[in-house]
């Protein structure tokens, strides 16, 4: 499994961290950015950087989709018959 290069910080705390940084300044305090930034020993920029993959992520899934499944354009995939083999049936 791959390692975080900051040990302290697991899934379960960057999500907290991310939701955290979700809400508008104003939401979530003034200075609250830096504070977490000094809390856990990262830059801000990363932060930010979580933030906008966050915001991306919730986009994209919560945009209106088409409802109906997506169909492919071959039903059948070819495959080589031969008259040998052990696939063969007995009245062949």
């Amino acid at each position: 499994m791959a390692q975080y290069r900051i040990a302290g910080l697991d899934l379960s705390t960057r999500m907290q961290i991310t939701v955290e940084m979700v809400l508008s300044a104003h939401e979530r305090g003034w200075g609250r950015a830096s504070q977490l930034a000094q809390d856990y020993g990262v830059s801000r920029t990363l932060l930010y950087e979580w933030r906008h993959k966050a915001m991306q992520s919730l986009q994209e899934t919560l945009q209106p989709h088409d409802p109906r499944p997506v169909r492919s354009n071959k039903a059948w995939t070819s495959v080589p018959v031969s008259s040998s083999g052990p696939w063969r049936c007995g009245r062949c």
